[in-house]
C-alpha cells in the first residue's frame, strides 16, 4: 500500500509543481500568487499521508517485541510526536516516555511527564525502544545515546519507517564441527555520510524455523561486529542466522544492500561465503553455477535452499547435466520440499548416487523452483571428514534456462541479441578493445598456491577458444598463445601446471583471457570461477572470477559500458573495494591476503594506477597507505604487512579493508589462511553498494 500512495502523491506533487511554471497556475495572475502557498500546503499534507500510510500496527510492534524479547520498554519522544499515536505494546509494560529534546524534556505525552536522555543522564533499564518521530535522525541519535551508555542491546523499534530502507539477510550457520564467525561492518560513513551507530537486529533458527536466540547490536561508523559461533554454547548446531535493520538516509536513500562475509572454520579446512540482502528470484529463474570436480575421488556436493516467506512449500528441482562416453546428458529430479521458514540441505551426490557412480565428468548441477527462493548456498565436502565440515562454499546466481534444447543455461538457439554484431567487432578492433577479457593472479612460487579457473559452459553463446597471456608482476608479456579450453572435456584448469607444461618460468604475474582476434560470434556475457589450492593442504576454493565490462578503455561503448557504480554514459571509471580481513599473530593465527587486479581491454594499455588502501579497525579508526599498480597486473599483499606499515593496532584480529581509486577500475580478490594448516578460503572483494 505505501508505495501506491508515494506514488500517487509523488505524482500529485509533480503536476502541481508543472502547473504552477506553465500551466494552469501560470496562466491566472490573480492565484499565480497563491500558487507557491497552495504547493507547499499539499506538499505538507501529502507528506502527512505517506507518513501515516508507513505507521506500524500495534500487531506488528507487539510481534516485534515478542520476536525479540522485550518485556520492558521506553517511548522516545520530539517535536514530531504530537501527529503520532504511540500505542500501548501488551504484555510489555512501558516505562515512560524519554527525548533528548529540551523543547520536549519536562512535557507531558500520554499523560507521562517526558524526561532527559543523554549520555550525561543515563538511559532506563528496559530491554527496548519505540521510538515516536518522523525525524529521520531520531532512532540514529538514540543509537548513539545506547552506543554510549554501552546499552547497545536494548532493542530500537521505529513506530513509523516513512523515511527508513528495511534490509533483510540471512546466513547458513553451524556450531560444533564447523565454527562461523560472521564479521558484519557499518560502513554507511563511506557510502552515505551516516557518522551514527546502526541497530542490526539478529535471530538464531533450526533449520525447521524455531528460534533459539535475537538480540541487537551496535556497530559505530566504520565499525565492525563479529557474530561468533564459539562464544554461543550451541553445541552441535546446524541452522541460520537472519540479520536486518532500518536505515535512513542522511545526504541520499540507502540501498537494501550491506556485504558482509561469513568463515566457516573446521578442522582441517576453512571456507567462506557472502551475503548482501539480495531477496528472492523469479519461478522462471534457474539457479547455476554447482559443479563437482571431477579429480577429487569421493568428493560430494550439498545444496542448502530456504524458503523465506513462501506460504505454500518451495518443490525445487535439481537438474544435473553431464558428459558420458562424449555425449551430453540430462537429468531432473525432484528435490525436498522447503517449508516457510525452513532451510533444507540435500546432498546432490545421494540424489543422483545412481548417475554419479558411472563414468561422468563436466558435472553441472542447476537448481530451479515452482515459487520464488532466494539463491541456494552450495557446499562441497568428501566423506573423510566430519559431517558438516566444507572444504569449499559459495551461492548460485539466477538466470533463464534453456538446458533441453542447448545443454547449457545460458546457450541460445540462435547468435541474435547474445554476441556482438559484426560492425561492433570491427568498431572495438579498430580501437585496439578486446570484446571480453579476463585476469587472474598468479602468486610467486615460495606461497605454494596454485591458481585455478573453472569454465562450467557459463556463456550465452557456444565458445572454448582462448588466447592465453602471461604477464609478470612489471606488465611485461612473457607467454601468449592461443587455447582450447572447453568445459566438456576439462572444466578445472590449474594454470599453475599450465605455464609449467609451456616451459613458462613462473614469478608472480598473472594471466590475461581473452578472445582470439578474428572470431566472429563473440557473447556479450561469458563467465569463469576462479579458485586456488594450497599444495601443503589441497583442497579447492573458489568464487566468481568475474569477466568482461570493458573496464580500462577510453571510451564507452553503450551506457553502462564500462560499468561504473557511479556513473553512466562515460568512460570514466573508479572504485571503492570492500573485504573484510583477519590477522591474528602467532602459529594458530590467521592472515588475509589481497590480490588487487588492474586489467585493460585496451590491447595497448600503458597507463598505471595509483591506489589506496584504507584498514578500519573494529571500532572505526582508519589507517592508509597507497600502491602504484602496473596495468595487467596483480598488487598481493597480506593484511599483517599492511598493519605493521601503517601501525594499526591489533587489539582485535577483525578489520574492513578498503581499496580505492578516484580514475580507474580495480577488482579484487580476498584469501583467509590459517598458519598451522595452511587451510585456505577464497571470496571476491565488492562494493559497498550494488
Amino acid at each position: 500500500m505505501g508505495s501506491n500512495v508515494q506514488s500517487f502523491l509523488d505524482k500529485s506533487k509533480n503536476n502541481l509543481k508543472k502547473s504552477a511554471k506553465v500551466g494552469f497556475l501560470s496562466r491566472h495572475k490573480v492565484i499565480r500568487k497563491s500558487g507557491k502557498a497552495i504547493l507547499t500546503q499539499f506538499s505538507s499534507v501529502t507528506d502527512g499521508m505517506y507518513q501515516r500510510s508507513q505507521m506500524r500496527s500495534t500487531e506488528t510492534l507487539v510481534n516485534i517485541f515478542k520476536r525479540f524479547g522485550v518485556k520492558k520498554y521506553a517511548v522516545l519522544v520530539d517535536c514530531t510526536t504530537k501527529d503520532i499515536k504511540v500505542p500501548d505494546i501488551k504484555p510489555a509494560s512501558c516505562l515512560g516516555y524519554y527525548s533528548y529534546d529540551l523543547r520536549c524534556i519536562g512535557k507531558k505525552f500520554n499523560k507521562q511527564t517526558v524526561k532527559p536522555i543523554s549520555y550525561e543522564s543515563g538511559v532506563p533499564d528496559c530491554d527496548g525502544w519505540l521510538v515516536a518521530s518522523f525525524n529521520h535522525v531520531a532512532a540514529y541519535t538514540l543509537n548513539e545515546i545506547l552506543y554510549d551508555n554501552n546499552k547497545g542491546d536494548q532493542i530500537v523499534t521505529r513506530i513509523s519507517i516513512s523515511e527508513a530502507t528495511p534490509y533483510y539477510s540471512y546466513s547458513d550457520f553451524f556450531s560444533g564441527n564447523t565454527a562461523t564467525v560472521i564479521q558484519v561492518h557499518n560502513y554507511f560513513d563511506r557510502l552515505y555520510e551516516n557518522p551514527f551507530p546502526i541497530d542490526f537486529r539478529f535471530c538464531l533458527k533450526t533449520f525447521e524455523g524455531r528460534q533459539i536466540d535475537s538480540g541487537q547490536f551496535l556497530i559505530p561508523a566504520g565499525g565492525t561486529y563479529v557474530i561468533d559461533s564459539r562464544t554461543m554454547n550451541l553445541g552441535d548446531f546446524c541452522g541460520y542466522i537472519e540479520i536486518e535493520f532500518e536505515a535512513e538516509g542522511i545526504t541520499s536513500k540507502v540501498r537494501p544492500f550491506l556485504q558482509y562475509y561469513i568463515d566457516y572454520l573446521g578442522d582441517k579446512s576453512i571456507a567462506c561465503n557472502h551475503q548482501s540482502g539480495f531477496g528472492t528470484f523469479g519461478t522462471d529463474c534457474c539457479f547455476i553455477r554447482g559443479f563437482l570436480p571431477d579429480n577429487e575421488p569421493g568428493h560430494r556436493l550439498v545444496a542448502a535452499m530456504f524458503n523465506h516467506n513462501q506460504r505454500e512449500p518451495l518443490q525445487p528441482k535439481a537438474i544435473l547435466e553431464y558428459f558420458q562416453n562424449g555425449e551430453q546428458h540430462r537429468n531432473e529430479r525432484d528435490m525436498k520440499k522447503v517449508e516457510r521458514g525452513h532451510m533444507v540441505m540435500q546432498d546432490i551426490n545421494e540424489l543422483f548416487s545412481d548417475v554419479l557412480s558411472k563414468n561422468v565428468s563436466a558435472v553441472r548441477l542447476f537448481i530451479k523452483s515452482d515459487l520464488s527462493m532466494h539463491r541456494p548456498n552450495l557446499y562441497h565436502t568428501t566423506k573423510s571428514i566430519p559431517e558438516n565440515t566444507w572444504l569449499n562454499t559459495y551461492h548460485q546466481t539466477g538466470t533463464s534456462y534453456r538446458g533441453e534444447k542447448s545443454g547449457n543455461p545460458y546457450r541460445p538457439d540462435s547468435a541474435e541479441g547474445h554476441v556482438y554484431k559484426e560492425d561492433e567487432l570491427e568498431k572495438l578492433d579498430l580501437y585496439g578493445i578486446y570484446p571480453w577479457q579476463l585476469h587472474y593472479p598468479i602468486f610467486p612460487e615460495y606461497e605454494k598456491i596454485d591458481s585455478i579457473l573453472g569454465y562450467h559452459g557459463e556463456s550465452e553463446f557456444p565458445i572454448k577458444e582462448f588466447t592465453f597471456q602471461y604477464f609478470d608482476n612489471k606488465g611485461i608479456k612473457i607467454y601468449e598463445n592461443d587455447k582450447i579450453y572447453d568445459y566438456q572435456t576439462d572444466p578445472i584448469l590449474n594454470l599453475n601446471n599450465y605455464l609449467k607444461d609451456n616451459n613458462v618460468q613462473i614469478s608472480s604475474g598473472g594471466i590475461f583471457c581473452a578472445i582470439p582476434q578474428g572470431r566472429q560470434n563473440v557473447p556479450y556475457s561469458l563467465a569463469l570461477d576462479g579458485g586456488f589450492s594450497h599444495r601443503l593442504n589441497p583442497y579447492l576454493t573458489t568464487t566468481s572470477a568475474g569477466a568482461g565490462g570493458l573496464p580500462n578503455i577510453p571510451f564507452c561503448f553503450e551506457e553502462t559500458l564500462p560499468r561504473s557504480t557511479e556513473f553512466k554514459s562515460t568512460p570514466h571509471q573508479s572504485v571503492k573495494l570492500f573485504s573484510r580481513g583477519v590477522f591474528l599473530d602467532g602459529p594458530d593465527g590467521f592472515d588475509t591476503m589481497f590480490s588487487i587486479i588492474y586489467l585493460s581491454s585496451g590491447k595497448n594499455y600503458d597507463r598505471s594506477c595509483y591506489f589506496e588502501i584504507d584498514v578500519v579497525t573494529a571500532d572505526g579508526k582508519n589507517y592508509t597507505t597507497r600502491r602504484t599498480i602496473s596495468p595487467y597486473c596483480a598488487s598481493n599483499f597480506w593484511l599483517g604487512d599492511i598493519i605493521n606499515e601503517t601501525k594499526a593496532p591489533t587489539d582485535s584480529p577483525y578489520y574492513a579493508v578498503w581499496v580505492r581509486t578516484t580514475n580507474r577500475l580495480l577488482t579484487g580478490l580476498t584469501l583467509l589462511k590459517r598458519k598451522k594448516d595452511n587451510a585456505i578460503s577464497l571470496e571476491h572483494m565488492y562494493y559497498g553498494k550494488f
